[in-house]
């Protein structure tokens, strides 16, 4: 089924704003993981270097009984920060504070080399309470030795949950875009179908094949100028008739390679119904229309229609027919010669038809000789000849 052109525009958009929202959101949502853990680790960091720093935590360590002394103080701040654990071991990775029981004075499961080494560390690793984000920071002491770590550990389901508190309002808004972009996206295409005239892609296209088809395919010259007097259109008689180039589209008549003739004939003065005029060489026939777009000016179509060969059909059609009619009259009067000297033979008057033809001979002869002479074109020559002869035939005096 072809779909119509608002419906393919509006979906089109609404799609390609989907896909944008759509990764917005994605982005949006990584970007809040990313400030939300760093945000934990930032605090479990805070919280571990605070214990250390602590003197109730050197002196606990170097006491007889560390868990004695540690254990419930941690468990305290514990419970007062709100994280999963806080745990204090020793150099040997002894935990001497931790919120399972059985767990204090075991050794740690992790690798803490590098803390003990008095580096500070921050990620995620797998313990007995869980998937944790952990911050651990080495304990040092009066000496300026690590005498042991602390580590503070957030789940990372209190992470996510917290993550997940600003889902609505990331998809709340992601939503209110979506829809206040499909809106747009249902004015643009309700715009453009009206732009077009209700016209689909494909009617458009055979409409824009048959002007061209059209245009190029007639004898006639046509042009069109916009309300501004720019040339938008030419075909290809038109070009040949004015000498236009592809370069000329879109100037003005005054900036195009036109000849003189040519500017009043685009211009707003020029024939407003079939005239001749004469460009160049050629006789042409123009003629200029207005064009207007309900209530627009949409310019003028000039077109343009060659009579050069015509009109020299003409002349010389005239000059066959004049021709034609000169010599019915030279044959008439033949004729009626012909029948005068047959009279004079058959009354027996030999002599008077001699000087009879002599005379018509010598007369035809003079009147050849005199406009010879005196005008050089043949044409014209045979011309006065033929209306000499039907002059002679009226009985009518012909002076040249």
């Amino acid at each position: 089924m072809r779909l119509s052109l608002t419906t393919y525009l509006f979906l089109l958009n609404t799609v390609l704003l989907a896909a944008a929202v759509a990764a917005v959101g994605a982005l949006w949502f990584a970007h809040h993981h990313r400030v939300v853990q760093a945000e934990g680790e930032e605090r479990a960091m805070v919280m571990a270097q605070s214990v250390a720093a602590m003197p109730a935590v050197r002196d606990g360590l170097a006491s007889e009984d560390p868990s004695q002394e540690l254990g419930p103080m941690a468990e305290r701040l514990r419970e007062a920060s709100g994280f999963e654990y806080i745990v204090v071991a020793d150099e040997e990775g002894i935990r001497h504070s931790h919120p399972v029981e059985d767990a204090i004075g075991q050794p740690s499961s992790i690798d803490a080399s590098s803390v003990l080494a008095g580096s500070e560390w921050t990620g995620v690793e797998r313990g007995p309470a869980g998937l944790t984000l952990r911050a651990r920071t080495p304990i040092w002491g009066e000496d300026g030795e690590v005498i042991g770590y602390v580590s503070v550990g957030i789940l990372t389901s209190d992470i996510d949950g917290a993550i997940s508190e600003a889902l609505p309002v990331i998809a709340g808004t992601l939503m209110t875009a979506l829809l206040l972009g499909g809106a747009g996206a249902y004015v643009i295409s309700r715009r453009i179908r009206a732009r077009t005239h209700g016209l689909e892609p494909h009617q458009i296209t055979e409409l824009l094949d048959s002007r061209e088809a059209l245009l190029y395919a007639i004898s006639e010259g046509v042009i069109a100028v916009d309300h501004d007097g720019r040339i938008v259109l030419a075909n290809d008689a038109a070009r040949s008739l004015l000498g236009l180039s592809a370069e000329d589209i879109g100037q003005l008549p005054e900036q195009a390679s036109l000849p003189p003739e040519a500017d009043q004939l685009l211009s707003g003065d020029g024939p407003s119904s079939d005239e001749l005029l004469s460009i160049g060489d050629r006789i042409v026939v123009c003629s200029r229309r207005p064009v207007r777009v309900g209530e627009v000016d949409g310019g003028a179509v000039i077109t343009l229609r060659d009579q050069t060969e015509l009109t020299q059909l003409t002349g010389e059609l005239d000059g066959a027919r004049t021709v034609t009619r000169g010599l019915r009259a030279q044959r008439h009067e033949f004729a009626n010669r012909i029948h005068t000297v047959a009279g004079m033979l058959e009354l027996g008057a030999v002599e008077r038809a001699k000087d009879y033809l002599t005379e018509l001979s010598a007369a035809t002869i003079r009147a050849n000789a005199q406009v010879t002479e005196r005008i050089g074109d043949l044409t014209l020559s045979a011309l006065i000849l033929a209306k000499s002869v039907q002059a002679s035939e009226q009985g009518t005096a012909l002076d040249v």
